[in-house]
């Protein structure tokens, strides 16, 4: 089968597990079908990426967009009431050719991600079935940005959120079937397009990036996995420095907390005034934290960034201790991987001086978070339920019934 994937191929600071969801998910594909990779990217290759693509798929189809007039082009379309999503990474060359190539040798499935890419899936002939992958939909990540910002800014984040609100409704609306990677992304993706079929399919994690060697920090380092996109999650990391951290340290003298974040509010930076904590608006390769990181704690929110560095210190075997109810799309009940903590943060910070002043019980349940990781939660897992899903919707076989939720909104 040949198949045209459709997405952020070269990884950015917007869409880092996007870009390795799709490489994870095209590697599996190639093995079965004949693969043809399109983007528009803003980057320049410095790198080497592109080629690195080229080398291993072959068949690619791409153009890159001048960084800086792309966005004064953008910021015009803004004020002009024009989506800038799908402004950036408009290409006609790219359009052009893929144009030319479907009229050429139709493609027998088209499969899109990210807003700025799914565009171009919505032009070509019905004839090809369309897989959309929404992953996290681009429009909460618009809302994201709008909450906590300026007034202006604000509603002009909001806008651009109600614009590709609409490209995701008219997608899914068109889709054979929507993928998403939590449930909260289906729920959201069936208000707006009620009825259509959507399948959950998380991110994984490569267990194997990790030494197989016993994880023995040899300081008290806490790491937050927190993702500080979210207010709620600003709330839980304040609540942590401010509260936890100080009783804590008032058993465990020489415990600091690292926390890391991307998109960091001002409210986030002023954390790492506080005694014992740093905070680090570019941590670098996770990687590196989790080496130094006697425990980890994690909020009970239902960000993907949240999700996927929770995985990460887990799959690390660093030990996790779940500030609340655990994200219901990482399991059934309680995983044997990490430690609950529901009674504030005074219970919080009593789990921790437990898991600092203890390495056996750090061993055991690092092992555990491990075992579990690669059970339920690797990239192969989630690689093999996509060939399930597309079989499905392709009518290979039937989809199993269990995964693919009912997300319709309830009256």
């Amino acid at each position: 089968m040949k198949i045209l994937m459709l997405g952020p191929w070269v990884p950015s600071a917007r869409y880092p597990v996007e870009a390795e969801r799709l490489l994870r998910f095209a590697r599996h594909l190639a093995g079965r079908h004949r693969l043809t990779l399109a983007f528009a990217t803003d980057v320049l290759d410095p790198s080497g990426t592109i080629s690195a693509l080229r080398a291993e798929f072959e068949d690619l189809e791409f153009a890159i967009v001048p960084r800086h007039l792309q966005r004064l082009w953008s910021a015009f379309r803004l004020a002009s009431g024009a989506s800038v999503d799908l402004t950036y990474f408009d290409s006609t060359a790219l359009r052009t050719r893929l144009h030319d190539r479907l009229r050429a040798k139709p493609f027998d499935l088209i499969y899109a991600a990210s807003a700025g890419m799914i565009q171009y899936a919505l032009e070509p002939p019905r004839s090809a079935p369309l897989i959309v992958d929404f992953g996290e939909l681009d429009s909460e990540w618009w809302e994201a940005r709008a909450q906590g910002s300026m007034r202006l800014w604000a509603g002009l984040y909001r806008s651009e959120a109600a614009r590709v609100r609409g490209l995701e409704q008219a997608a899914a609306r068109r889709a054979a079937i929507s993928l998403v990677s939590s449930t909260k992304a289906a729920e959201r993706l069936a208000a707006l397009a009620p009825g259509a079929p959507v399948a959950v399919i998380p991110n994984g994690v490569d267990p194997d990036r990790y030494s197989g060697d016993p994880h023995r920090p040899t300081q008290p380092v806490i790491v937050f996995t927190g993702c500080l996109e979210q207010p709620h999650e600003v709330e839980a990391a304040t609540e942590l420095c401010r509260v936890a951290l100080p009783a804590v340290r008032s058993r465990v003298a020489s415990a600091r907390l690292l926390v890391p974040g991307r998109y960091l509010s001002r409210a986030a930076r002023r954390l790492g005034r506080l005694p014992g904590v740093e905070v680090s608006a570019n941590p670098g390769d996770f990687r590196t934290l989790l080496r130094h990181a006697a425990v980890a704690v994690a909020s009970a929110g239902d960000s993907n960034g949240a999700r996927q560095a929770t995985l990460e210190a887990m799959a690390a075997g660093v030990p996790v201790v779940v500030n609340g109810n655990w994200p219901g799309d990482l399991g059934e009940g309680q995983p044997a991987g990490e430690l609950y903590v529901d009674g504030g943060p005074q219970a919080l910070a009593q789990r921790l001086i437990e898991l600092l002043t203890s390495e056996t019980l750090r061993a055991e349940a690092g092992h555990r978070g491990r075992a579990l990781v690669r059970a339920r939660h690797s990239w192969e897992v989630s690689t093999n339920r996509l060939a399930q899903v597309l079989d499905g919707a392709l009518g290979s076989q039937p989809v199993p019934s269990e995964p693919v939720l009912d997300v319709r909104p309830k009256p």
